[in-house]
């Protein structure tokens, strides 16, 4: 069969795969976005969004397209995303429309409306759609829900491999093995960093540190969830060693209190090691320590009454957005900014276009990228590991001659690669030997079973095959179809072959030369009749004969088998 590969960006797929119409992940493009004044959303005028039967998320950052979708471009489908994107997510979408950066695309009440209609999946959760393919979200490692997909039906298997990490950190980690020998992998958005997570973290803990200790408040622009989490994680143990436990730490950003509770009972989707916490009497994430010895405050805004209380200086403020273009961090860079001993700590890659118009002021200016994705290299040990025999991907990230290898990725031997570009299609070949059918009531109950050898019985079946609802049927043949059928009707033999009466056949027709071998090394019960006078053999099987001959010869044999064959009674 063929599966065709529609783009829609660099972190956003279409794909027509057995007659579904499958969205892979609904962003918006919110660095191009903030940076030009115009909302880029998603190219659905491109598509008839009406045939799309299903959308697959894979986390929290790629969904912010999903209310314009849901709610005014026509789409009639269902939605499917782990427990975590769908209530992260809503955060997220909920920021964007108070930010009034998205106005006239959608509103608080699509937002909610989108949410209510999203579906809830839990990891290798088998979604049967239709009867015809079942889809699966596989831990992606990447944050807290992540999901990798796979689509598969009975003989053909396709995979989504979106922003991936394969950093032990907080999320389960990345699930390889399922994927593994897939027939289509479709490559998502990868990171062109290859600095290594751990040693960002731990600059970014010690630039904290200094900027305490000489008196300035620390200001790190972030999302409500993800990259928080791990620097967090890393400060609590640096802050203890320098005894900075009494420096309060501000999270400002909606829905704050939220994740921060949130992410604390959510088992099922930590890595092993949070998980084990769960159910103890600490907490998974140290940032509930903070909070228990008055360290840490979360805010929803610099509004909130406990602002006034709970803020003093020096001190470490998280805050969003981290396009530092809206959210409560606009008002920290004007409070921090004529002091040179305040320090801006900048960790979002994506979006370094937005800060060209921002006014830093005196405060020093520290880029520390934490992109947790995988990387080039990354990438290229993970597709060695899944093996894919089709490998679809962004143009760009395959190797051409007089491009850099350093930002390509290796293709496995065995793997063809199709590189795509925006608003570009690819047909992808799927070689199944097999496909699934069902028989029409009418058919059935007209189908008469015969019992042949060991009690088994065989249908004969002569039907027309049909496509109804994107099933495969096999339907009763019209007359005139049944007289064309007659013709193209294969004979099947069945029974036990009598070695025996078999070689007296042999003899009365004159052949001679006639030796008979006990396959010792071959198949069970197997037997080899070599003839030599007609330089041909016969090998006998309980499962199958074979004839080694040519012509004439060839023809006498498969006579004298035929004659021979007894019928089961």
């Amino acid at each position: 069969g063929r599966m065709k590969v529609y783009s829609l960006g660099s972190e956003s797929y279409l794909i027509v795969f057995r007659g579904i119409h499958i969205l892979l992940d609904c962003p918006i493009d919110v660095a191009a976005s903030l940076a030009s004044g115009t909302i880029h959303k998603p190219p659905f005028n491109f598509i008839d969004v009406s045939s799309i039967d299903v959308v697959l998320l894979s986390n929290h950052l790629n969904l912010l397209g999903l209310p314009y979708l849901t709610e005014y471009a026509g789409f009639e489908g269902v939605i499917y995303a782990t427990e975590p994107i769908i209530h992260i997510g809503g955060v997220f979408m909920r920021e964007w429309v108070e930010s009034g950066k998205f106005e006239g695309l959608y509103n608080k009440i699509d937002v909610e409306r989108c949410i209510a209609k999203i579906e809830s999946v839990s990891f290798l959760q088998k979604i049967d759609f239709q009867k015809l393919l079942t889809m699966e979200a596989v831990s992606s490692g990447y944050c807290l829900g992540g999901a990798n997909w796979l689509i598969q039906t009975l003989h053909e298997k396709v995979v989504f491999l979106s922003d991936s990490s394969q950093h032990i950190r907080h999320p389960e980690p990345i699930s390889i093995s399922p994927l593994k020998n897939c027939d289509a992998l479709i490559l998502s958005h990868i990171s062109d960093t290859v600095i290594n997570h751990s040693t960002i973290l731990t600059e970014i803990t010690s630039l904290i540190v200094s900027t305490i200790t000489k008196g300035g408040s620390a200001l790190l622009p972030c999302y409500t969830s993800g990259p928080i989490l791990d620097i967090l994680e890393t400060l609590h143990t640096s802050l203890a060693f320098h005894s900075m436990s009494s420096v309060p730490i501000l999270f400002v950003s909606p829905g704050s209190d939220f994740i921060l509770a949130y992410s604390n009972i959510l088992g099922e989707w930590l890595s092993k090691s949070k998980q084990d916490r769960v159910f103890l009497p600490d907490e998974p994430f140290m940032h509930s320590e903070y909070v228990r010895n008055g360290q840490l405050f979360n805010l929803n805004s610099v509004n909130d009454p406990k602002f006034a209380t709970q803020f003093r200086e020096p001190c470490i403020v998280f805050a969003s957005h981290p396009s530092l273009q809206f959210g409560p961090v606009v008002h920290f860079l004007k409070k921090f900014g004529p002091d040179p001993k305040n320090a801006l700590i900048l960790t979002e890659p994506s979006l370094r276009d937005t800060f060209t118009n921002i006014n830093f002021d005196r405060m020093s200016v520290h880029h520390c990228p934490i992109d947790l994705r995988m990387n080039v290299n990354e990438a290229s040990n993970v597709i060695k590991e899944i093996s894919p025999k089709n490998l679809i991907l962004q143009k760009n990230l395959i190797f051409t001659y007089g491009s850099n290898q350093k930002n390509c990725v290796s293709i496995p031997t065995n793997t063809t690669a199709l590189g795509i570009t925006y608003l570009d299609i690819v047909k992808v070949a799927i070689q199944s030997k097999f496909d699934r059918a069902e028989l029409t009531q009418e058919l059935a109950e007209n189908l008469k079973s015969t019992r042949v050898v060991g009690g088994t019985s065989v249908i004969d079946v002569m039907g027309t095959i049909d496509m109804k609802d994107r099933v495969m049927l096999i339907d009763v043949p019209t007359s005139r179809q049944s007289r064309t059928l007659q013709f193209k009707k294969r004979k099947y033999l069945w029974g036990k072959i009598s070695i025996d009466r078999l070689l007296q056949e042999l003899e009365e027709r004159g052949v001679t030369g006639v030796e008979v071998h006990q396959e010792e090394n071959g198949p069970k019960g197997s037997v080899t009749i070599n003839v030599g006078s007609l330089k041909s053999r016969i090998v006998l099987s309980q499962t199958e004969t074979h004839i080694h001959g040519s012509g004439s010869d060839f023809e006498l044999l498969k006579q004298v088998l035929v004659k021979n064959l007894e019928e089961a009674e």
